[in-house]
């Protein structure tokens, strides 16, 4: 039975397993831009799809080609969202993914509709219904039933049309009785509505006082969900309803709220229409100095898509005008008209022109698919004919080759087995002796410059570290303590390239991955380690001193913290130089240990770039401290003090 966790594990589960971290990055951006710049959208997907192909998540793949298909559908890219669907679905199909072949069958019928191919969208439709049937996905069967009922009633003229659509719509609301949806509520409601409004003589079910009736009802759906663009369609919708029932009181009221609504919103698409019903109605009502001012902001409003709209209320413009006396007004709004008029029969033209190639090249692709299937059924059939004479031929020979060789095989095998085995005692001897010299050898160089590194950072640069801070407090000369600066920093310069050489060579993010092998490869801890932005190298003075603060700050967590994770993150912009620590260890107190040597090298190598530096942490909380050091405009040098 279907339960409310199916439900929610149905309707709230991600649009993808998350099996990249860079593929959801793609996807998250792709969500960002879908609806207000679909070239970047489209550039995130294939971004995406690029890498998942490379990738072993076939049903992640899946979905980001379905959100292609769905991108391309709604850019007016039929034919290409057919056949990036034909991709996902096969995906799905393999992966045994019911809801992903679902999902995709209802974009395809989308997609056919909207070609004015209800002939081929309706199967899809169908079939996604019998899917989400067995998968008790009910938010999936209102929208399947939505989708049915869009077909039928864009079929139109026929009371068998109108009766389906309405039984569809009216199933949708049914379940969405049992699992609620308030967005998907007043999108039904609606749909209903339009059938009841659906003035046609082979349609049983007019009734405007209904339609005014669920349009109500939708409105209350999406108020609670702040949907005000659908709010003030239904409005105007309203008004209009109550108009062509004579009643022009009511008409104007619900026209101005939706007109309101819309100039609250900055929307404009549909303003153009709305003042010019409001026109209409203060026309009717004899108020025709009102009407004149309605249809002045319809003209004015309209454009682009508007041309219909446009050109309507140039001709109530050219009549008022004309009643006016005023002829001269009235030619110039007649001309425009008559000019609109000539470009919305070209443009319809063009789109029938459009719709019937569209609808011709998928039926011819059909008919080369089918031809293409039947002729390599037949090959398939002779081919397969061959193979099977082929294999069993090469079965027996195969057969007959295997039992002389493995014949020969046992007796080759017994002259040699001695020779084998002594030829490989003494091989391996000489490998183990050459390993273990290599090894020795290796061994004691990378200790020795280990030691000598540490040697020259723990002890030579702690004493004169220690010395320098001795003779600052005695107020010694400035020329001695140059001398003291001097060394500290020659000792730290070779102690750097006996144990950096990573660092000089690829740079700083290269060092600290290097860190992060050699620590994770020695320590039972984890480091996390993150980069934004390092698109080349930095100040190599900069990066021996940020790379010195991190090595200082492990050392600490390692010594000292019992942690069991540490994370490095770092950041570059074209401003800035940003570096995250933070580890999950036993934390202590800043201000307790403020005068610690390590603290001191840290504060003092950041001063150097007047760096701004922060160290959060509490006893058994963990530490986190945060670097930032400004970059002038050439980023390759550091603000200086």
């Amino acid at each position: 039975m279907f339960t409310v966790l199916t439900y929610l594990a149905l309707t709230l589960s991600p649009p993808f397993q998350q099996e990249d971290s860079l593929a959801s990055f793609y996807f998250t951006k792709f969500e960002e831009n879908k609806y207000s710049n679909y070239e970047a959208a489209k550039a995130y997907l294939d971004s995406g799809i690029l890498i998942l192909r490379n990738g072993d998540a076939p049903t992640t793949l899946a979905e980001f080609l379905r959100n292609k298909g769905i991108l391309l559908k709604n850019h007016g890219e039929l034919q290409e969202s057919l056949e990036i669907y034909d991709e996902a679905i096969a995906l799905f199909t393999n992966a045994n993914d019911s809801a992903g072949i679902a999902a995709v069958c209802n974009n395809i019928g989308i997609s056919y509709f909207r070609m004015g191919r209800n002939d081929l969208a309706l199967p899809y439709y169908f079939q996604a219904l019998d899917i989400n049937t067995k998968l008790q996905n009910f938010i999936g069967l209102v929208k399947n039933y939505n989708s049915i009922g869009n077909v039928y009633a864009s079929s139109g003229h026929s009371d068998h049309s109108f009766k389906e659509a309405l039984k569809n719509y009216l199933e949708s609301a049914k379940i969405l009785e049992i699992v609620p949806d308030q967005l998907l509520s007043g999108l039904i409601l609606k749909n209903i509505g339009n059938v009841y409004n659906e003035n046609d003589s082979t349609n049983e079910n007019f009734d405007p006082l209904k339609a005014i009736e669920y349009w109500g009802r939708s409105i209350k759906e999406y108020r609670a969900v702040g949907d005000s663009f659908n709010i003030a369609g239904l409005y105007n919708n309203i008004g209009v309803a109550y108009e062509n029932q004579g009643e022009f009181v009511p008409a104007a009221k619900y026209i101005r709220q939706s007109i309101s609504l819309q100039e609250k919103m900055g929307f404009s698409s549909s303003l153009p229409n709305s003042y010019f019903n409001l026109g209409n109605v203060q026309l009717k009502r004899g108020n025709s100095g009102s009407a004149f001012a309605s249809y002045e902001k319809s003209y004015k409003y309209s454009s682009g898509n508007n041309i219909r709209v446009r050109r309507n209320a140039a001709k109530k413009l050219s009549e008022l005008h004309a009643d006016r006396g005023e002829t001269r007004v009235a030619l110039n709004y007649l001309i425009e008209y008559d000019s609109l008029d000539q470009e919305l029969y070209n443009t319809e033209k063009e789109q029938i022109i459009n719709n019937l190639t569209t609808q011709y090249e998928t039926e011819r692709k059909e008919k080369e698919l089918a031809l293409t299937k039947a002729e390599v059924d037949r090959r398939t059939a002779e081919r397969d004919g061959y193979l099977v004479a082929l294999a069993v031929f090469l079965a027996l020979a195969i057969v007959l080759v295997w039992i002389y060789s493995q014949r020969q095989k046992a007796v080759q095998s017994l002259r040699t087995k001695e020779k084998d085995l002594h030829n490989r005692r003494i091989n391996e001897l000489l490998l183990e002796q050459e390993v273990s010299s290599l090894n020795a050898m290796l061994d004691g160089q990378e200790n020795e410059r280990k030691r000598i590194s540490q040697e020259l950072h723990d002890r030579v640069g702690s004493l004169l570290t220690a010395a320098k801070y001795a003779f600052e407090g005695n107020g010694s000369d400035p020329e001695s303590l140059g001398l003291l600066d001097n060394a500290l920093e020659e000792t730290r310069t070779l102690s750097h390239s006996l144990a950096s050489g990573v660092l000089a060579k690829f740079g700083l993010v290269a060092a600290i991955s290097d860190l992060k092998d050699s620590i994770e490869s020695e320590r039972a801890i984890r480091l996390v380690y993150e980069t934004k932005g390092f698109e080349g190298r930095i100040n190599q003075a900069i990066e021996i001193d940020l790379y010195r603060i991190l090595q200082e700050l492990v050392s600490n967590t390692l010594k000292y913290a019992s942690a069991q994770e540490i994370t490095i993150r770092l950041e570059q912009t074209s401003n800035e130089v940003r570096v995250l620590y933070a580890d999950d260890g036993k934390g202590f107190n800043p201000d307790a240990t403020a005068d610690g040597i390590g603290l001191k090298n840290i504060e003092a190598r950041s001063k150097k770039y007047n760096g701004q530096l922060a160290i959060e942490s509490q006893p058994t909380q963990g530490m986190q401290l945060t670097l930032t050091i400004e970059l002038l405009p050439d980023e390759k040098t550091i603000a200086s003090g």
